[in-house]
């Protein structure tokens, strides 16, 4: 079972919830955002920062995993995720399945972009995500 944590984390347990093994950088306890979203808890994100995204459907993974039982791991897709916020290109470091249906996706945010509310578009095997979704840039 996994689970995520208002303060910061997703975290693992294989035993029922008895014990629970943190599996994200301890020190990421902030919520990336307009500084004003949640005052003194959303920070705008910087350039060189890891950012973590979830979503549904980035497609097959490598091993393939069957979605009715249990699987261990974080399977990477096997068709490659792109990312660009403000149009500049982001370094995708790992897109892959963390749960059932549920892919987690580490891009580093790329120098040069204007503060303010960035357009975030990911893009995977030709199609693109709602071009709804902004990043917040310090």
């Amino acid at each position: 079972m996994y689970a995520g944590a208002v303060t910061g984390g997703i975290w693992k347990t294989v035993d029922g919830g008895l014990n629970w093994s943190l599996l994200t950088d301890p020190s990421a306890n902030i919520t990336v955002g307009p500084a004003n979203l949640y005052p003194g808890l959303t920070v705008p994100a910087q350039a060189g920062n890891l950012i973590e995204l979830y979503g549904t459907g980035f497609g097959p993974t490598n091993p393939t995993t069957n979605f009715g039982q249990t699987f261990s791991g974080a399977p990477p897709t096997v068709n490659t995720v792109t990312c660009t916020i403000g149009g500049v290109p982001a370094t995708v470091q790992f897109a892959g399945l963390v749960a059932p249906g549920e892919y987690q996706l580490n891009i580093v945010v790329p120098p040069g972009l204007p503060p303010g509310d960035n357009l975030l578009v990911l893009t995977v095997g030709g199609v693109t995500t709602q071009a709804n979704a902004y990043l917040a840039v310090q």
